[in-house]
């Protein structure tokens, strides 16, 4: 076999060995995705309610776990009367999403409180939750609210006449100070949502919201005079007027969660391998007799940078 013969040859195995190489490297940059508790992480979108709290503006308060606290925590962002909060999950490495699990599926935050410590009287500053999958079409919770009249500013309701708010329950986990589990449902406090609950929502079954595929949560304060309804169209009364300033939201946990995460060290991986099947290819050309017929035949060669061959 002549020398050019040969080199056109080796080009071809070289083609064919960069490809594979190539190959491999984006197969080992699929994403990895794995089961994952985690807490919100985002503020996506916010609109500030009236009466605002102005002592409770520390964004941070809201991202990352519970701080509970009998008698109430001060560690809280004050969403102000009517105010609303869009919360998202992802991290510089990770996207994560909420999925439909078995049972609850992540817990919400609330500073609510009981007064002397009687479960039947709650100091509930209640809030609509709402999830979305492409942050723009939102799906609400259903509520029911049985709360007979209104109640005043630092007056309680009984939690057993509300469902599907959020800010109805004491929080007990703090994961500063104690060693409650703030994704256990049973025991954290707060208050727990359940996917399947919106199983027969317009927007899950339009396709729009997909509840295995959870990236917001929006939480919007329910201003409690009356006004506002529920989904059965009865009145919404939690302690409004003279020292309410709306719901104070501490934190928000996902049970069921998903964490997709790059594979590390592909490059690495990758470019060893084609390093060395260009490397191994070159040094059989030492038999040709000029560059230029190299660069002729095998331009390939040529345009690797040299420290993969040398």
């Amino acid at each position: 076999m002549n020398a050019i013969a040969h080199l056109l040859r080796s080009c071809e195995v070289l083609r064919g060995a960069a490809i594979l190489a190539a190959a491999g490297f984006f197969a080992l940059l699929s994403p990895v995705a794995h089961a994952d508790h985690f807490y919100a992480s985002q503020i996506t979108a916010r609109t500030l309610g009236t009466s605002l709290q102005t002592g409770f503006q520390d964004t941070n308060d809201i991202l990352g776990g519970p701080s509970g606290n009998p008698g109430g925590s001060t560690h809280v962002l004050n969403l102000g009367v009517g105010g609303q909060i869009t919360l998202g999950f992802n991290t510089a490495d990770a996207t994560r999403t909420i999925t439909n699990g078995a049972g609850a599926d992540f817990i919400v935050f609330e500073n609510a409180f009981y007064a002397n410590s009687d479960t039947t009287k709650s100091f509930a500053e209640l809030v609509f939750v709402e999830v979305s999958s492409n942050g723009t079409d939102f799906a609400r919770f259903p509520t029911l609210s049985l709360t007979p009249s209104g109640v005043g500013g630092f007056g309680t309701i009984n939690p057993a006449n509300v469902s599907g708010f959020a800010g109805v329950h004491e929080v007990l986990a703090n994961v500063n100070t104690n060693s409650i589990d703030p994704f256990d449902p049973e025991l954290a406090g707060g208050d727990a949502f359940d996917l399947s609950t919106l199983g027969s929502n317009t927007l899950v079954l339009g396709g729009q919201v997909d509840l295995n595929a959870i990236r917001y949560v929006r939480l919007i304060d329910v201003l409690g005079d009356g006004t506002v309804l529920d989904s059965s169209n009865n009145p919404i009364y939690d302690p409004t007027g003279f020292g309410s300033g709306g719901s104070d939201i501490d934190s928000v946990a996902v049970i069921h969660g998903v964490s997709v995460t790059p594979e590390p060290g592909v490059s690495t991986v990758a470019l060893t391998g084609i390093g060395w099947a260009l490397s191994r290819r070159k040094r059989k050309f030492n038999n040709i007799d000029t560059e230029a017929q190299r660069k002729q035949y095998c331009p390939l060669l040529f345009s690797v940078p040299p420290r993969l061959g040398d």
